[in-house]
């Protein structure tokens, strides 16, 4: 029974040394991979914001604004490598109910790199011939590294340096900073511009070109790749082509809230969990158990052969308690075996 229950062991065991790495190498990168389904909402607050509005024609000092970014996927349109994600950003000053601003993209991204395609719909404010290229909303799943990365920014269509540089730690979880800036880059032609916006004749309208530049840090968390904790510095300015007559469209600070970090970190905790689950806790318990329940099998027929010894009494020639008596050697023999004291026919006599 030991020996066949030890070829079960031994059996099993084996397999699951096989399953261990396959377990890493096979179902690991089914799993590690950013899911069709996301979806997250992300507040940002600014304080001594200045900007435009175009409503009434004024510039206003000293706002707090907040920012809105609204990330959903679209599993009918993603596939087995691209996830595709509608990424849709709000700005608003609520103290003055105006909307600021407003963005929408469409991104396809890899599933395992997060780098973007141009597959799938994948536009800036419905334009498909914008050529996305680099990161544009998560880092590569569960494997970032501490260099530089291509990110995609929306204002200026193109992708610029997003630079490592050091760790911090936000909301208890350690976090890689990531850096980049955007030169001054011309991203707008603007209609005729009222000459008292921009300190010139005020009798007088004039075209001008809208120009953007920004400084954004984004700290995001090495074991998933998913952004945690987000800073951007925006300066953007509609100016005369001779550059003498200028007004601010935006320039404000904005900085991710505390509970958008918190809901972000649980977010992370829980894909970091799955993905180490797959990555490393299943493959080496399922090692440990493989090797554990191989040698089980083996040395268990073992144990059947050293214990396997006769245990049954032996026979002596002097009857005692639980011992069988040794047959006399006339009764072997066939022979009469003589009368003994104490014997039934001793007693017949007295």
């Amino acid at each position: 029974m030991r020996r066949k229950v030890g070829t079960i062991l031994v059996a099993l065991g084996a397999f699951l040394l096989v399953f261990a790495p396959l377990l890493k190498l096979y179902v690991a990168p089914r799993v590690v991979i950013a899911p069709t389904d996301f979806f997250q909402m992300t507040e940002l607050r600014g304080t001594n914001a200045s900007y435009f509005d175009g409503a009434k024609l004024k510039n206003i000092t000293g706002a707090s604004i907040v920012a809105v970014n609204t990330v959903r996927g679209d599993p009918v349109a993603s596939t087995t490598d691209t996830a595709v994600w509608d990424y849709f950003v709000s700005i608003k000053d609520p103290d003055r109910d105006y909307a600021i601003a407003n963005q929408t993209s469409r991104y396809a991204l890899n599933r395992h790199t997060g780098e973007l395609i141009n597959c799938c719909g994948a536009s800036v404010e419905q334009d498909t011939s914008v050529r996305l290229a680099g990161l544009g909303v998560i880092w590569p799943i569960g494997r970032v590294e501490r260099k530089t990365y291509p990110y995609f920014d929306p204002q200026t269509k193109r992708a610029w340096p997003m630079k490592y540089q050091g760790q911090d730690r936000i909301q208890g979880t350690t976090a890689y900073r990531f850096e980049q800036t955007i030169p001054e880059t011309k991203v707008a032609t603007v209609g005729a511009v009222p000459g008292a916006l921009l300190g010139l004749d005020k009798f007088k309208n004039y075209k001008v070109d809208g120009f953007y530049t920004a400084t954004v840090t984004i700290w995001v968390d090495p074991r998933t790749g998913i952004p945690i904790a987000q800073k951007q510095s925006i300066h953007a300015t509609n100016r005369t082509k001779d550059g003498a007559g200028m007004f601010v469209a935006a320039k404000t600070d904005l900085k991710t809230t505390e509970k958008s970090e918190k809901d972000l970190v649980k977010l992370s905790d829980g894909y970091a969990w799955k993905f180490a689950a797959v990555n490393q806790w299943l493959p080496v318990g399922t090692l440990v158990l493989g090797l554990f329940l191989l040698a089980i099998g083996v040395l268990l027929p073992l144990f059947e052969s050293s214990g396997g010894r006769d245990e049954r009494p032996r026979s002596h020639a002097k009857g005692g308690p639980g011992q069988t008596p040794r047959p006399e050697p006339q009764a072997e023999l066939g022979l009469p075996v003589p009368d003994r004291p104490g014997s039934d026919r001793y007693s017949s006599r007295s």
